[in-house]
């Protein structure tokens, strides 16, 4: 919810960006210097169509938010409480294993099994040593040496 004339300022900022690289015509543009390339046959339908989709989006996460923000109890039920330790390591899960085992978009033998080996050198040397920068150039080394060293 917008409570200051900074948050006004902000969503007023967010909103003139948005129209601006949404191709506008240059006699509507609000940004000088942010236009696109102006086609008249092509503007009205195109142009339209991703302002919808903007406002859509906006208001999507705006009802997001709110629906957290009224249905905000000080304790989240427990079944919910004894799952919340669980949510940043499967995030971060999700994140990491797609680059670990397709790290171009599909699995090659070669970048698969040298990313694989590089995670797992980073995570034995931050095992033994409990130092992060020691596990994460140790592992970066082995990627470059290995990725020199195989085809």
């Amino acid at each position: 919810m917008l409570t200051s004339r900074a948050a006004y300022a902000a969503a007023g900022v967010g909103a003139a960006v948005a129209l601006a690289a949404s191709g506008l015509p240059p006699g509507l543009g609000l940004l000088a210097g942010a236009r696109r390339a102006w086609r008249p046959a092509r503007w009205p339908e195109a142009a339209m169509g991703e302002l919808v989709v903007l406002a859509v989006i906006g208001l999507g996460t705006y009802l997001m938010r709110v629906a957290f923000l009224v249905g905000a109890r000080r304790e989240p039920p427990a079944r919910v409480a004894r799952l919340l330790p669980h949510v940043g390591p499967a995030v971060l899960a999700a994140i990491t294993a797609p680059a670990l085992l397709v790290p171009h978009g599909a699995v090659v033998p070669v970048e698969t099994l040298t990313a694989a080996l590089a995670a797992a050198v980073a995570w034995a040397l931050w095992w033994r040593t409990r130092s992060l920068p020691l596990a994460l150039f140790g592992g970066l080394a082995l990627s470059w040496l290995a990725g020199l060293a195989l085809p």
